[in-house]
């Protein structure tokens, strides 16, 4: 992985691609046509701490799943990657999702929290929801997405998340459409088929983004 993302940025941005490496071998290689940003930022999700260790060297973007005390962790030793590999990990647009069960039965918290995917779940009232989200803005992080399958079948229900982050000024969150999603995975594995417009200082606006049609 760590010699095909940086195939994967070099092809991205450069006319010609050379590479030698333990897995790869590649000589003057192109890649037409190029991508319309000038910069085409590379995601990668990861948690681990190789991967974070590659992210923080190579990549622009950063994604992980978690509930806040797990994300919390990931970013801490993202922040230690960055370090070490002299990069400014506010410079990285990161990103973190989570299920999301709004639901006020005690029991059915219990089953969520206990279940498989627990410590990627955040299940609870309307104020348990605030309070978690805001702890991930309170870690650094820039988005929250919110796969929409865990939210319920109704167009109502979908927009109750975006509508409480809009009540409480949370951080931006960015649903997505579980069957609808679309993805291109490139080489590394990182690519998100999708347009980004970015600040002036190389921040990523998550407000505006749109996938492309598959």
């Amino acid at each position: 992985f760590e010699e095909s993302i940086q195939i994967v940025r070099s092809l991205l941005d450069s006319d010609r691609t050379t590479f030698h490496g333990d897995f790869y071998d590649i000589t003057d290689a192109p890649s037409d046509p190029k991508p319309v940003q000038e910069t085409l930022p590379i995601l990668v999700g990861t948690g681990s701490p190789r991967m974070l260790r590659i992210t923080a060297q190579h990549a622009q973007d950063w994604n992980t799943w978690g509930v806040p005390e797990l994300a919390a962790d990931r970013r801490s030793v993202f922040a230690e990657s960055c370090c070490a590999a002299d990069t400014d990990p506010d410079s990285m647009h990161s990103c973190v999702q989570a299920l999301i069960f709004m639901v006020d039965d005690q029991r059915a918290i219990d089953g969520i929290i206990a279940g498989e995917m627990g410590n990627r779940s955040i299940a609870g009232s309307d104020d348990h929801l605030v309070k978690q989200l805001r702890r991930y803005a309170d870690d650094g992080f820039d988005e929250i997405i919110v796969p929409d399958f865990a939210l319920g079948d109704t167009a109502e229900a979908t927009r109750r998340v975006p509508a409480i982050q809009r009540r409480h000024r949370l951080p931006a969150l960015n649903p997505t459409r579980h069957r609808r999603r679309v993805t291109e995975r490139s080489v590394a594995g990182t690519s998100r088929r999708s347009l980004r417009r970015r600040h002036p200082e190389g921040r990523c606006s998550p407000s505006v983004r749109r996938d492309l049609p598959a």
